[in-house]
């Protein structure tokens, strides 16, 4: 197969992030074959993805992403070409539903959902746009997500895991070195348990290392509250806390695992079928993850044994398991390399590819 493949993804503009870690993996499985072309956001570096076949395109711009969203799929359809939308939600199905349905078939496009809420007037605004399009390719984290979108109307949707570039080898036994709550500082993954866990260990005089990666949305924007509460964790004075408020990149951020135990208490009413890279970055790298029972990230550290999973929103309970973790590290981290043997299996980017090829 030699006609190129092009991926388009409006916010990636640097290597943090999910939408890095998916277009990074997606291109170079599919470089293997072929030329690949991504389409990033204005400001990423045109090496940002590099690879003899892969070609890096700095394209949209923030304001106005969705409307060139548009026109490129027109552009591009019009060609014939074979596209991706690797993170896609209503927005781009939408843009796509306004390409002619003439253009639409001289392409062929396929749209990667990661996450969809169906509640109330979403799921009728899906309904429509499957009304103009119901011949959308759709892939999905899950087959329950991929079994709602059926319910939309749209009849070409399958279920495929996330894809990941992940380590070669199996992660090597480290000792403990540090709690970690990586990414980016959000509301939905419950920064406000972060912050009562911190004080609780800085009252009881604690001396587990505390890694918080405080970093901004990708175009380095704190949300107001976001902010503040970052403010008032530092004034906790917790002495053993690092609180970088700047994105970890590459090799630094794939470093925090290393010895780490990963803390995931996000809101079951955000992440209850959201996948997260965090999850599969830390499992594959030997980091133990202690997450919030009924988010996705659970099933498969409760698959593994690979951390443990908690349904409590009491800080004193998560540093308790914490503690319990830190004390059995090494058979934690054993079961993270079973993990990891899973992952390497199962979220491959050559399957998505195939699958992706596969649909009519």
């Amino acid at each position: 197969m030699s006609a190129q493949l092009h991926l388009l993804e409006p916010t990636l503009i640097n290597d943090a992030g999910h939408c890095f870690t998916v277009c990074a993996a997606l291109a170079e499985a599919a470089a293997q074959g072929r030329p690949v072309r991504v389409w990033a956001g204005k400001q990423a570096d045109r090496h940002l993805i590099a690879g003899a076949q892969v070609r890096c395109t700095p394209h949209f711009s923030r304001a106005l992403r969705r409307i060139q969203l548009h026109f490129l799929l027109r552009r591009l359809l019009r060609e014939g070409a074979t596209l991706l939308v690797p993170t896609a939600g209503r927005s781009e199905l939408f843009a796509y539903a306004l390409v002619p349905e003439r253009l639409r078939k001289r392409g062929k496009a396929c749209f990667y959902v990661h996450q969809m809420r169906m509640d109330g007037n979403r799921f009728r605004r899906l309904q429509q746009i499957a009304r103009k399009a119901p011949e959308t390719r759709i892939l999905t984290t899950t087959e329950a997500l991929a079994e709602a979108i059926r319910q939309a109307g749209f009849d070409h949707v399958r279920s495929q895991p996330c894809p990941f570039n992940l380590p070669e080898s199996a992660p090597a036994e480290t000792p403990f070195r540090h709690l970690i709550f990586p990414g980016m500082a959000r509301m939905d993954k419950n920064l406000p348990l972060i912050a009562e866990l911190i004080a609780l260990m800085a009252a009881r005089g604690a001396t587990i290392p505390f890694l918080l990666q405080g970093a901004p949305n990708h175009h380095g924007i704190f949300a107001e509250e976001v902010a503040a509460l970052l403010d008032r964790i530092a004034e906790i004075g917790y002495p053993k806390l690092t609180l970088p408020r700047l994105a970890a990149h590459g090799d630094d951020y794939l470093d925090q695992f290393r010895g780490a135990i990963c803390l995931q208490p996000y809101l079951v009413a955000e992440y209850a079928n959201k996948i997260s890279g965090i999850t599969l970055d830390a499992l594959a790298r030997g980091c133990p993850v202690i997450v919030r029972e009924g988010i996705w990230p659970a099933k498969l550290v409760a698959q593994f044994d690979a951390g443990m999973v908690i349904n409590s929103e009491q800080a004193a309970d998560w540093l308790a398991a914490a503690e319990q973790v830190i004390a059995d590290y090494p058979r934690y981290q054993r079961r993270c390399r079973d993990a990891y043997a899973w992952l390497r299996e199962h979220h491959s980017a050559g399957s998505l590819l195939a699958t992706m090829e596969g649909m009519p």
